[in-house]
């Protein structure tokens, strides 16, 4: 290897991992080799190979990037919220936010869940099960373990609601005929997440989410 200085080597990690981002999700992990990872990202196979020794390392590496960054902006929500009603909002909208600024991250995860049925979804499936074990946490503070209104029901619901949005919105692009992604339609989607959230919060029994450290009674 020619002798390279820290920031050559981040830019170059860097822009292998983008190339990869983008290639996994539009082919899919079985849709991508190596080669195409090189020569998207502008270098040779041997150098993907120094910093990455297999695709599957490449793919972890991708996903790791996306579940820290977005474990980062959740956790980040929560320190200056009082009320559940205003704990659960900051996380829907850390929530929306990041997935906003990562549309690849959805669309990458889905292909892998939907698509990729006859190989080990090992790597998905730790960087997802991380991200719902934080949001379940926090959701227990105020839901029950088991029925209708539960934690993970109430998990299940809302993560659908803000994903699916995302990677349906050529297809509402077409139908609604205007941009789903124009920031008007995204405050739109907001706004109207935020209307559902308060109509399931307020149908809580034995909860008052507008009472500092309500729990459930």
């Amino acid at each position: 290897m020619p002798e390279t200085t820290v920031n050559d080597t981040i830019d170059r990690r860097q822009r292998i991992l983008a190339a990869a981002d983008e290639l996994f999700t539009r082919g899919g992990y079985d849709g991508v080799s190596m080669r195409d990872v090189a020569l998207k990202a502008g270098v040779n196979k041997a150098l993907v190979f120094y910093y990455f020794d297999s695709k599957e390392s490449l793919f972890r590496a991708v996903l790791d990037s996306y579940g820290r960054a977005d474990l980062a902006s959740l956790t980040a929500a929560l320190p200056d919220a009082a009320t559940i009603r205003q704990r659960v909002h900051l996380v829907i909208d850390a929530f929306l936010d990041f997935t906003e600024n990562n549309i690849h991250y959805t669309r990458l995860i889905q292909r892998e869940m939907t698509l990729s049925l006859n190989r080990d979804l090992v790597p998905v499936q730790e960087y997802t099960s991380a991200l719902l074990q934080w949001v379940m946490g926090f959701m227990r503070e105020f839901l029950p373990d088991h029925g209708p209104l539960s934690a993970q029901q109430f998990l299940v619901s809302m993560s659908s609601l803000v994903m699916n949005y995302y990677l349906h919105t050529p297809l509402i692009t077409h139908f609604l005929g205007v941009d789903a992604l124009s920031p008007q339609a995204l405050d739109e989607r907001r706004r109207h997440l935020h209307w559902l959230i308060d109509a399931v919060l307020d149908a809580l029994p034995g909860i008052d989410v507008d009472q500092a450290d309500a729990t459930v009674q």
